[in-house]
């Protein structure tokens, strides 16, 4: 509950310092709405984005993923068991309204490095939202919050560092270890750990 409340007196001081002077209970309509609204309105700052994002986690239906301010480090953690991945990066705000993570994705299979940005922003009603660069715009908090917003899954604190450690403990345990061969195939590899 406390965190609720925490989320939407963020919201609300991130609308009193917007300016906005009314209150709107406008329902997300279909997303081409969304996307006149969203272009016409202003990009958020990196002040209000950080308000929004910083020592926060962000829960998703399959992980969840944390924006710790102490230099700015991301962590993350999606699925379970074989399925199971995490991520450890950084964080960034750009003055395009734009919450951006670099983190390298690490999951049984392998790992790989991946940059994804999220665009934010207001009509002093609204907070608009958008995947860079190609995604659609959508309303990421009304003015009331709706019990359905996306800011409603930003709980303050880390959520993520239990799951991490236990994606990070499963996916070492069970990741292929490369065969040393006489044909030299891997021979860095066998070379370094003598497998």
């Amino acid at each position: 509950m406390k965190s609720a409340m925490r989320i939407v007196v963020a919201a609300l001081t991130f609308f009193v310092a917007a300016g906005a002077s009314s209150v709107s209970s406008v329902a997300a309509g279909p997303s081409d709405e969304s996307a006149s609204a969203a272009e016409r309105a202003r990009v958020l700052t990196t002040n209000e984005l950080h308000s929004l994002y910083g020592n926060r986690s962000w829960m998703w239906k399959d992980g969840a993923a944390y924006f710790k301010v102490s230099k700015r480090e991301f962590t993350s953690s999606v699925n379970s068991g074989l399925k199971a991945s995490y991520a450890d990066g950084v964080w960034f705000l750009t003055d395009q309204g734009r919450l951006c993570f670099r983190a390298t994705w690490t999951a049984v299979g392998g790992s790989s490095i991946s940059l994804k940005c999220f665009e934010h922003r207001t009509d002093g009603k609204n907070i608009y939202q958008r995947k860079v660069p190609d995604g659609t715009w959508y309303v990421f908090s009304h003015r009331p919050i709706a019990r359905d917003d996306e800011i409603t899954k930003l709980k303050v604190g880390d959520h993520v560092s239990a799951r991490y450690r236990r994606n990070k403990r499963f996916v070492t345990e069970n990741a292929p270890t490369p065969k040393c061969s006489t044909n030299g195939t891997v021979p860095l590899l066998c070379h370094l750990f003598g497998r």
